[in-house]
């Protein structure tokens, strides 16, 4: 056994950010424009959306607890101090996010008076929260909800921008520590 830090993420962290990534962007945009598909679609589209938040925050927690219990490689050595500041509150707010959106989706689903079918793509029906059904703690758990959608979408553009600044300009080894199948470069 070496103790020389690796320079990627393990092959779980780097299957679970993708996976995560992927599910998120789509429900984001599905959440987004499910009006588009017509009256029609509505459903299917936000039956889609509840199935895959509920993976989400599944998905989320068990890479939360592997990061929790795994060392994530060391940041580039020339990164400045409010560059690391900033990746570790960029982090931690993705996994926050990544609970929290989910967790006021069923929060919302659990409280509304007309409840719709809440299952897990058709395999078994998900539990409604316990709480309250009622119109106003509905609409709080929309707004709630419907924020945190637009703060990820703003981190997920930031974290993009990031990426692109850190592969273009800094040429440091920050994105190839998340890619599959790449060997980062120490640095």
């Amino acid at each position: 056994m070496t103790d020389t830090p690796r320079s990627t993420y393990s092959a779980v962290a780097i299957r679970l950010h993708w996976l995560i990534a992927l599910l998120m962007i789509g429900n984001l945009l599905g959440g987004l424009l499910h009006e588009s598909f017509g009256p029609a679609n509505i459903g299917l589209i936000m039956g889609l959306h509840k199935s895959t938040g509920i993976l989400i925050l599944v998905l989320s927690l068990v890479r939360l607890a592997w990061r929790l219990t795994h060392r994530p490689p060391p940041l580039a050595a020339t990164l400045k101090k409010w560059e690391v500041g900033l990746a570790h509150a960029t982090h931690w707010t993705f996994y926050i996010l990544m609970i929290a959106l989910p967790m006021t989706g069923w929060l919302l689903s659990s409280a509304s008076v007309k409840r719709y079918p809440l299952d897990f793509f058709g395999l078994f029906p998900v539990p409604y929260l316990p709480v309250e059904q009622s119109k106003a703690l509905a609409e709080v758990m929309s707004e709630r909800h419907e924020f945190l959608g637009f703060l990820c979408i703003g981190l997920i553009i930031l974290h993009v921008i990031a990426a692109i600044k850190h592969q273009v300009v800094d040429g440091d080894n920050t994105v190839e520590r998340m890619l599959p199948m790449v060997k980062a470069r120490n640095g």
